[in-house]
């Protein structure tokens, strides 16, 4: 195949994590250039793994939400049945601390994304992109600071990220 095409695209590795089943589920999402291009890569694998179900390898058009979706997340926090309404309107999100912990532990120093097939050259000057790419952001969004005595993500607003016990955290991972 290397031989033939150049195939252009990124890849992301995803875990998610099932709780009920108390299993890890490892895959790949690809967002290629052409069809054709996906089609052919997908051949590919089959022939290279041939335990793969070829119903799994799912081949879409992509649209405006694909890169989206392929940048969301790397591991999966929660499921669906991980919510819990309170009385009070809120709603609680249950973590899975020690499968989170785990597939951190799988992840790091792996390439999570990578793109393949084609080089690119940044024409811009770096500090003034840098400069407008930060101050679009600022003005978009809220920004997140690391607080070590919380050990959370702090908004500017006062608002926690994730308002889990830190220590308690801990104790479940390093059981």
């Amino acid at each position: 195949m290397r031989d033939q095409v150049k195939i252009k695209g990124i890849r992301k590795i995803e875990i998610t994590y099932n709780p009920s089943r108390n299993d890890y589920h490892l895959h790949l999402h690809f967002l290629i250039e052409s069809r054709n291009a996906a089609e052919l890569l997908k051949k590919e694998w089959l022939l290279r793994y041939p335990d793969a179900l070829e119903f799994l390898q799912d081949v879409v058009k992509a649209n405006d939400g694909s890169i989206i979706e392929l940048l969301k997340y790397t591991a999966k926090l929660v499921n669906k049945n991980d919510y819990t309404r309170l009385d009070n309107g809120r709603i609680e999100i249950g973590i899975h601390a020690k499968a989170l912990d785990i597939i951190f532990q799988a992840l790091y120093r792996k390439r999570t994304y990578q793109g393949f097939g084609i080089k690119l050259k940044l024409n811009e000057d770096v500090e003034e992109l840098k400069s407008e790419v930060y101050e679009e952001i600022l003005s978009d969004i809220d920004v997140w600071t690391w607080d070590q005595d919380n050990s959370d993500w702090i908004s500017t607003y006062g608002e926690m990220l994730t308002g889990c016990d830190a220590h308690k955290i801990y104790r479940i991972v390093n059981k």
